[in-house]
């Protein structure tokens, strides 16, 4: 197999380091959407060059509107397929629910007989029936005129940064991701290919290696991220000597700035911008400070590299269908800062670790979902009683909280998977304003449903109107279910569960709204549907439908990024200092938009530099005067 590893290696580096450069640079687009669907389409037309004489060849195959390939290699009666290791950890993180995922469907037909053990479950009727595997992997194998029981499925995982491969994998697996064999691949590449890679020389000769079965919290490889960060002094930290399109791109984005917006703003044309975005022209001092001044970003962040690599995933918003793309794209934007801003405190700051449970979900429905947030309450210990703090209960799990003032007020909240530097990490915003304490507890149990139950290797965008309502209706089925649990909360509310001023009482106790906790008991049938239609109209007599009893606005508990400044600001370090970490991670911003960024106070990082230009002293016998 040594000849097709090199082959499929070689393939990789070409795809990405030459032909998909000579077609992203012939493009002058606004959105670079189309770039990510391109790569695959790259690499999957140039395995098909693979030579037919040897005893492997490239296979088609077609699953929703989508095209694949399987590389079929019958003398070692082996079938391979390529993804990206981003792609292969979120799939490990969050197995696919519903429309199963390829490498799932092949990774059960074919190694299950490697399996380690077991993959957690929630209970036996919550497996996906072998049926439903076979029948699927018959559909990608259809044209295949070979007996396949014998044969062993590999994945090749490649990871990039800047337009370069920087690792690339083979891994055997068995049917739960446990991995079992890992070749490295990266020195099959080309000589050529690995100076473009590595500007030190590595090691030519291929390393197999028998592991442990993998770290499902944290990813693949835990050597990934010190990898990436020994890369860092030699590739990715150093500062451009010439301007760099893509930090206009981002800051323009941003800004919700449209190419004409921002050229009408410093009287550039649409067309000039937009070869300065692609690294076709160069803007001249004059240009370069009007863009600055425009978009409120350091002249120096136009000639950085990020030397933190933060790449989004899914982003779910409540309000998806209300908001335009330009501003979600900017939230994304601002999510990836937020990530860098993480990161470059992570080298300081021993961070709560990402701790959610790997839960084969399956299809889902009312029933499974209740049953999954009791797991979840199980798994963090929460028992059955009202969960005093979930900001906190969220971040002690390794996800990120925090509270930003949203651009558009139609955006409430949005949830974000982040891979930085090869790490998963799941983000929560949520717009801070006259919010209650009630309405910020089910925003944030909302947006930790999408993380538990739905997948974010998708574009979201790109989901049917329909689905897309459905999954918000599982994410607050989930949140209700986790904040109100089924039989500590209906033995309460079945006492009065007629009376609004016991809903009131209640309130204070579980911190959830009125209406929220009218519907879970309708949901469990303790109070019949005219019954609830009866309480909501006396909610609307009321005038409690925006504003209930209690509801104050509610300040976010300090966030893990002020904590994490307040540590450091107690051993030594100043606030010039903390800026200074931020930069040497190359995110050049101005002290204002890092506060805002992370909903710090007004001026936190604020100092005045003290002066050393003192030109008069007291003379030493001014006392005897």
């Amino acid at each position: 197999m040594e000849k097709l590893k090199k082959e499929i290696a070689n393939i990789v580096a070409k795809s990405m380091e030459q032909d998909f450069l000579d077609i992203k640079y012939s493009l002058l687009l606004e959105s670079h959407n189309f770039y990510r669907i391109i790569k695959i389409d790259i690499i999957n037309d140039n395995l098909m060059g693979l030579n037919k004489f040897d005893s492997y060849h490239a296979h088609k195959f077609v699953r929703s509107g989508w095209e694949g390939r399987l590389i079929i290699d019958t003398k070692t009666k082996s079938i391979i397929s390529v993804t990206t290791i981003s792609n292969l950890r979120q799939l490990i993180s969050k197995i696919e629910t519903r429309k199963y995922h390829y490498i799932d469907i092949i990774l059960f037909n074919l190694n299950s007989k490697y399996n380690l053990y077991e993959q957690i479950q929630l209970e036996e009727t919550l497996n996906i029936e072998d049926q439903t595997y076979k029948r699927k992997f018959k559909e990608i194998t259809n044209n295949l005129d070979i007996n396949l029981e014998d044969y062993t499925y590999h994945i090749v995982a490649y990871d990039f940064r800047y337009d370069k491969v920087v690792d690339m994998n083979m891994y055997l697996m068995d049917s739960n991701f446990n991995i079992l064999k890992k070749s490295e691949l990266m020195s099959y590449i080309e000589p050529d290919y690995i100076e473009l890679t590595y500007p030190n020389n590595i090691n030519t000769n291929p390393i197999e290696t028998n592991i442990m079965p993998i770290d499902k919290k944290k990813g693949i490889d835990l050597s990934i991220k010190k990898k990436i960060k020994q890369k860092r002094g030699d590739w990715c930290g150093k500062m451009r000597s010439n301007f760099n399109g893509d930090r206009l791109r981002t800051a323009r984005t941003y800004r919700g700035m449209t190419l004409a917006e921002l050229g009408d703003s410093v009287n550039l044309s649409k067309q000039t911008l937009s070869l300065y975005e692609n690294n076709r022209g160069t803007p001249d001092f004059s240009a370069i400070t009007k863009l600055s001044n425009s978009l409120h970003f350091p002249t120096d962040y136009f000639y950085g590299d990020n030397a933190i690599s933060v790449e989004s995933g899914s982003t779910y918003f409540r309000s998806l269908t209300s908001t335009t793309k330009k501003s979600r794209i900017a939230e994304v934007t601002k999510a990836e800062f937020i990530g860098a801003l993480y990161e470059s405190l992570y080298e300081y700051i021993d961070f709560p670790s990402l701790n959610l449970p790997t839960i084969n979900i399956g299809n889902l429905d009312s029933i499974k979902i209740e049953k999954i947030a009791l797991l979840l309450r199980d798994y963090w210990g929460l028992g059955d009683k009202p969960i005093t703090d979930l900001q906190y209960t969220l971040e002690e799990n390794g996800i990120i909280v925090v509270g930003t003032k949203v651009d558009d007020k139609k955006i409430d909240a949005y949830s974000q998977h982040l891979t930085i530097d090869g790490y998963d990490n799941y983000i929560v915003v949520l717009s801070v304003g006259n919010k209650g304490k009630a309405r910020i507890n089910f925003d944030l149990a909302h947006e930790l449903g999408h993380m538990i139950l739905h997948p974010w290797t998708e574009d979201i965008e790109t989901l049917p109107p329909d689905e897309f309502k459905d999954r918000e209706r599982q994410a607050n089925k989930f949140a209700s279910s986790l904040l109100l649990p089924k039989t500590t909360f209906k033995n309460e509310v079945v006492k009065f569960p007629n009376d609004l001023e016991y809903y009131v009482r209640l309130k204070s106790k579980w911190g959830v709204s009125i209406q929220a906790m009218i519907y879970r008991a309708n949901d469990l049938g303790v109070i019949t549907n005219n019954q609830f239609q009866y309480l909501m109209k006396q909610i609307s007599k009321n005038g409690w439908r925006k504003k209930e009893p209690g509801d104050f606005p509610h300040e976010l508990n300090d966030n893990i990024f002020k904590m994490a400044i307040d540590l450091l600001l107690e051993n030594d370090y100043t606030k010039k200092d903390i800026l200074e970490i931020f930069n040497k991670s190359s995110i050049s911003l101005f002290r204002d938009e890092i506060e805002n960024l992370l909903n710090l106070p007004d001026n936190y990082l604020y100092y005045k530099e003290e002066s050393n230009n003192k030109i008069i002293k007291l003379k030493s016998n001014y006392k005897n005067l």
